[in-house]
């Protein structure tokens, strides 16, 4: 099974565009966020949402 992935996060910003149409809660994402030790999106150079519900984060440095 091929499990999609969507990037939701670039550069600190969400990206609406990528997530429309899927089901994909921003307030999930945000959560995700912060349970990864993060404070704020800003922090994050760019996320992946995987289908399964993971979110894969690369810090900004």
């Amino acid at each position: 099974m091929h499990l999609f992935s969507v990037t939701v996060i670039d550069k600190g910003k969400l990206l609406n565009e990528s997530m429309r149409g899927k089901s994909i809660d921003i307030e999930e994402i945000k959560a995700k966020v912060r349970e990864q030790g993060y404070d704020s999106i800003d922090e994050i150079a760019y996320a992946e949402f995987s289908e399964d519900g993971t979110l894969h984060i690369v810090p900004m440095k």
